[in-house]
């Protein structure tokens, strides 16, 4: 899933899915990347871990947490890992509708 949320001084796109026991994602915005986690279906409400890494995301420099998402995420979320290695621009990704 994916939501795009704006407000005053930040832009953010979240993706998330659910686990067996509530939901895991991250939150990405123009320059870095967390993960996020927790119980609610609204993903601003989850829990935001962090600090997160910079992007593009060096893969060697990323926290293991951070690593261990982003694989689970890959698979549902191809849009995601292209944002982070850098392959798209975060405005690209705010140009592209959910996937369906």
């Amino acid at each position: 899933m994916k939501l795009i949320r704006r407000d005053k001084s930040e832009t953010y796109i979240y993706y998330w899915q659910p686990r067996k026991r509530g939901f895991i994602g991250m939150r990405v915005s123009r320059t870095h990347a967390w993960v996020i986690v927790g119980n609610s279906k609204d993903p601003i409400q989850l829990v935001v871990i962090g600090p997160g890494p910079t992007i593009p995301v060096i893969e060697e420099r990323q926290p293991s947490e951070f690593a261990a998402v982003r694989l689970e995420m890959a698979p549902g979320h191809p849009e995601l890992e292209r944002l982070l290695k850098g392959d798209i621009t975060f405005d690209d990704a705010l140009a592209s509708p959910p996937a369906q």
